[in-house]
């Protein structure tokens, strides 16, 4: 498959002209979670956006309703 010393540190996809290197960094979007580095094509942010951000926040919510206290 050749040979490629351009990667992109957020994909891991490699690329062997400087070009084509810096044409798919101009075609990352960034996530827009604050604190969060993510950057991808659209479609894969929109994954890792269903996958991390919101099963993190479905998980913190389930958590603090099986961990609140009922009057008794």
């Amino acid at each position: 498959r050749g040979f490629h010393p351009f990667w992109c540190a957020t994909c891991a996809l490699g690329f062997p002209h400087q070009v084509a290197y810096q044409d798919h960094l101009r075609s990352d979007i960034p996530c827009n979670v604050p604190g969060c580095s993510y950057a991808a094509s659209e479609q894969l942010v929109r994954i890792h956006h269903l996958n991390i951000h919101e099963n993190n926040l479905r998980n913190r919510m389930s958590n603090n309703i099986l961990h609140q206290t009922r009057p008794m």
